[in-house]
Order: structure tokens, then sequence, then C-alpha cells
């Protein structure tokens, strides 16, 4: 059986741009399920994120 190398996290947020709560899913790369770490691959389309870390 081949091993899962990505997941579909699913953001809500606020977005300014919509002026409303927006649902969007971007995928993953997982770096260790476990810990609950993954490696987002794409950025969300209507919104920004701010990132501390």
């Amino acid at each position: 059986m081949e091993q899962e190398t990505h997941k579909k996290i699913l953001f809500k947020y606020y977005s300014d741009y919509l002026d409303e709560v927006v649902s969007e899913t971007m995928w993953a790369e997982i770096i260790d399920l476990e810990k609950g770490l993954f490696k987002l691959d794409n950025i969300p389309f209507f919104g920004t994120f701010n990132c501390y870390g």
C-alpha cells in the first residue's frame, strides 16, 4: 500500500476582500502526522495569513 504524503487542510477565516467568513482548503505535505506538523503547498485564494514562529 502506498504511503499518504499529503493532506487537505481546512481553513476558516474572515476575508476583508469578501467581507465575510470563508472556508478554503489547502494541500499540505505531511511532515509528522503524530505531531500534527504539515508544510503548506499552496496559498489561500481569498485571504492572507500571518505566520509567526
